[in-house]
């Protein structure tokens, strides 16, 4: 009886239509909708959405290293605490 419920699922195995060649088909619609989300995510702003953390932490990174780069007297220690800060803040959140 087992070997007779096995050989059944393998052959509606080997049969059964692939789900993909379902997901194949986008609607014009979706296709849309689609390309209208991934304009939303690509145009909006890390430093006014907090849900693009990683976003506004690899800017925030990157200030950082412009500002270890310049001069020792122009990096006042309040101005790099306040960037580490704001880097720190980005990744816990990301």
């Amino acid at each position: 009886m087992r070997r007779v419920i096995l050989v059944a699922g393998a052959v509606f195995i080997a049969v059964a239509p692939p789900c993909l060649s379902a997901a194949a088909y986008l609607a014009p619609s979706t296709q849309r909708m689609a390309e209208r989300l991934k304009k939303i995510e690509e145009d909006a702003d890390p430093l006014q959405n907090p849900f693009l953390n990683h976003r506004a932490a690899a800017i925030f990174e990157r200030q950082l290293q412009q500002l270890l780069q310049q001069p020792v007297t122009t990096n006042t220690s309040a101005r790099l605490v306040g960037m580490r800060y704001k880097l720190a803040y980005e990744l816990l959140n990301a």
